[in-house]
C-alpha cells in the first residue's frame, strides 16, 4: 500500500476590519485566512468577487503542512454588499462576508423665502435625506451660492428607511 501525501486546504475564516461603515465608499479590509491540515505543503490563489463578478485576486498563497496563511483585499462599498472569497487556482474553497453600509439619498431640497432673494438676505434651505441602508450614515451637505459654499454640515441619518430634514 502506497500512501500519497497531499495538502488539505480550506478557508478557515473571512473577516473584515469593520462590517459596518458610516459613509458609502469608506475602505474596508477583508482578510481571508486559509489553512492546510494536510501532510504536505500546498497553495491556493484566491479571488474576491461581488455578484459573481471578480474584483481582485491574490497571488498564490503558499501554506505549509498544518499551517495557516492570510491574504487581504481592500473594498470601498457604496451600499450593503456581500463579498465572496473563492479559489481560482488550487482546491475549490469559498466563503463570504457582508459589509453593511448606509444608502443615503437626498430626497428633496426646498428653499424657503418670503419672496425674491436679494444679496445678503438670509434664506433657509430644508433638505430631506433618506437612508434605506442597513447602517446609520453621515452625509455631508453644502449650500452654495453661485458655486461658492456658504454653509456646510454633516448629518447623521439613522438606518432602516428613516429620513431626516436638515436646515441650512
Amino acid at each position: 500500500l502506497i500512501a500519497v501525501q497531499q495538502p488539505n486546504i480550506s478557508i478557515q475564516s473571512v473577516s473584515a476590519n469593520k462590517t459596518t461603515i458610516n459613509q458609502p465608499g469608506q475602505p474596508v479590509e477583508i482578510t481571508a485566512t486559509v489553512n492546510n491540515t494536510g501532510d504536505t505543503d500546498g497553495g491556493v490563489q484566491l479571488a474576491l468577487t461581488r455578484d459573481d463578478q471578480p474584483l481582485s485576486q491574490s497571488p498564490v498563497v503558499n501554506i505549509g503542512s498544518n499551517a495557516e496563511q492570510s491574504t487581504d483585499f481592500i473594498v470601498s462599498p457604496n451600499r450593503t454588499e456581500t463579498f465572496s472569497v473563492e479559489s481560482i487556482q488550487g482546491p475549490d474553497v469559498n466563503d463570504s462576508i457582508t459589509i453593511d453600509a448606509p444608502n443615503l439619498n437626498l430626497l428633496s431640497a426646498d428653499i424657503v423665502t418670503s419672496g425674491p432673494v436679494t444679496t445678503n438676505e438670509t434664506v433657509t434651505v430644508d433638505a430631506t435625506v433618506d437612508n434605506t441602508g442597513n447602517a446609520d450614515g453621515t452625509i455631508p451637505l453644502t449650500l452654495e451660492e453661485d458655486g461658492t459654499p456658504v454653509d456646510t454640515t454633516q448629518q447623521l441619518i439613522p438606518d432602516n428607511g428613516q429620513n431626516q430634514t436638515v436646515q441650512l
